[in-house]
């Protein structure tokens, strides 16, 4: 029940594509699934404008109304009981 977009403010198409590329199999295998978007916010309307990203990496958590839930400034445990928790509290 959860889509993850993966949001780039790269200028370029092979800034992305050199940091995919160093990323482990498992992960590259986890990037191609259905729930699985990336895509480029180049003018930076998104990242920047909106959500007011300026300090990377950044996870934003939207809520199934659309909603900001929770904004983490800076790497993010995705094995970690907090964010398993917060991601099932969303369910709700």
């Amino acid at each position: 029940d959860i889509t993850l977009i993966f949001l780039s403010s790269d200028t370029n198409t092979d800034a992305i594509e050199k940091f995919l590329e160093k990323q482990t199999e498992e992960t590259k295998k986890f990037l191609k699934e259905a729930n699985i978007a990336i895509a480029r916010d180049e003018k930076r309307k998104i990242t920047a404008d909106l959500f007011m990203t300026y300090r990377l990496p950044e996870t934003l958590i939207i809520n199934k109304r659309g909603e900001l839930a929770q904004k983490i400034v800076g790497d993010t445990d995705w094995q970690g009981e907090e964010i398993k928790t917060l991601l099932e509290d969303l369910k709700d």
